[in-house]
């Protein structure tokens, strides 16, 4: 009896797993709402396919992936996506409503760092204006073309022109761009943690022109390598050199050329503004390669970045984010060290510039989300694009740590070497186009405190 009683048992445990890991047969994908998006620049981030078996576990897991790979594409403003199953098939609703690809936007940029700096003069006179154009998506292709035509304080006319995929794989993508600059400022050395400036308004003390191409593999939806090599011919008026001999080791122009490696791996759900997930990225960058070149410049930069996003809750998420940076060098313009290092990364220090050849940087952020995934329309305006406006509030606490390590402008770098610490509390106002408005209260380890104001996430 007891041998009936357990062959029953066995039988029915066997069925109840059976039934629980069903596989389905995926009849059809449908899409809705790509009015220009091509289908297969749909379909290239949809992790299910078409006459694929799948039992439900994995269709709910495959459906969040896909939803995640195609916010990050950052061409659509909601993306939704619905299976209806019968008996053994089922079919994919695939419901997107796409973002405005053309913009033609008046420029109003300050030439300073970050807003906070710009604050402390509050000059009129540091503001660059122009236009920027972007076709966001050329071709409905995921193709982009862009560009920048800039005035007043600096000068700048760029022109970019990318390719995702040029394989029937999609897996390998171009991009070329060409930049042209002239500044009336420049940045020539950090004395005291702030940045010392020389300017002539009416003359350009420094001139630049870059050219680049580049290419990208993406095998998958979340892993993205690029290898770049670029080519810059820069020059700066003789009374720079008066004042920094070093700024360009000696010489008034440089004309070299450059690669870089850039690695990246990316399973956020929003990049905007992430809740969940992980971002890590490589960076190798080698400028001077010994092509055409009259100097003996070996220069060498590393920099890693990895946050994570963890949802503790349905409305609390915390954050942490670590990036540690080098240079290798014989001899170390300043050129090549300018922008390098801590550079208003730890919150309380918006003010300061350390910049160093070797530095580390943990973030920390715990929020709170007041109104989550919200959204409401605007009956006056028709278009999809932005008529229905997604739009999040969260508050929260940050605490923030760094440190550097400089071996040549030491003297001028009263941070080197010390532990640097912010923390503080937040109020960040996310809505759709990447657009993240966040105020913060920070307080720094010489006990100064202030208010600042972004215009991006922290990390």
């Amino acid at each position: 009896m007891s041998r009936i009683f357990s062959f029953l048992l066995c039988f029915s445990l066997t069925s109840l797993f059976a039934q629980s890991d069903n596989l389905y047969r995926l009849a059809e994908i449908t899409i809705e709402g790509n009015k220009i998006t091509q289908r297969s620049i749909v379909l290239r981030d949809v992790e299910l396919h078409e006459d694929s078996l799948y039992n439900k576990a994995a269709i709910e897991r495959r459906i969040k992936n896909s939803s995640d790979n195609l916010y990050r594409t950052r061409l659509f403003n909601f993306v939704d996506l619905v299976p209806t199953f019968s008996d053994s098939t089922f079919s994919l609703k695939v419901s997107l409503t796409e973002r405005w690809y053309i913009w033609a936007l008046p420029v109003f940029e300050l030439a300073d760092p970050n807003f906070n700096v710009w604050w402390e003069s509050r000059d009129f006179n540091r503001v660059n204006v122009g236009i920027n154009v972007d076709h966001n998506n050329f071709r409905g292709r995921a193709e982009k073309l862009s560009l920048r035509l800039k005035w007043g304080y600096n000068k700048q006319l760029g022109l970019a022109y990318s390719i995702p995929y040029i394989n029937r794989d999609k897996t390998i993508g171009v991009s070329v761009s060409t930049q042209y600059r002239q500044r009336y400022e420049v940045i020539y050395a950090t004395e005291n943690n702030v940045r010392s400036q020389y300017a002539q308004l009416g003359n350009a003390t420094r001139e630049e022109w870059t050219n680049q191409v580049e290419w990208s593999y993406r095998p998958g939806n979340r892993f993205t390598g690029f290898l770049s090599l670029w080519q810059n011919n820069s020059q700066v008026q003789d009374t720079v050199l008066e004042i920094a001999p070093d700024y360009y080791g000696g010489r008034n122009f440089l004309n070299y050329w450059g690669a870089s490696i850039f690695l990246r791996y990316d399973s956020r759900d929003l990049p905007s503004y992430p809740t969940s997930g992980n971002y890590a990225t490589l960076s190798i960058s080698k400028p001077g390669l010994g092509l055409n070149e009259d100097y003996n410049f070996d220069i060498w930069s590393l920099q890693f970045r990895y946050s994570k996003y963890l949802p503790l809750s349905e409305n609390w998420v915390f954050a942490s984010g670590m990036d540690l940076g080098m240079i290798s060098y014989n001899q170390l313009p300043y050129f090549f060290q300018s922008g390098f290092g801590i550079t208003a990364d730890i919150r309380g220090y918006e003010l300061y510039f350390v910049e160093a050849q070797r530095y580390a940087v943990w973030q920390n952020q715990i929020r709170f989300s007041i109104l989550k995934d919200r959204e409401f329309s605007l009956p006056f305006i028709k278009n999809p694009s932005f008529g229905r406006v997604p739009y999040a509030l969260y508050i929260g606490a940050h605490s923030d740590f760094g440190y550097s390590e400089d071996d040549i402008y030491t003297r001028r770098n009263p941070m080197d070497r010390k532990l640097l610490i912010g923390y503080g509390l937040g109020v960040d106002f996310v809505t759709y186009y990447d657009k993240v408005f966040r105020i913060d209260y920070s307080v720094n380890a010489f006990g100064k405190s202030g208010v600042y104001l972004h215009f991006k996430k922290a990390f």
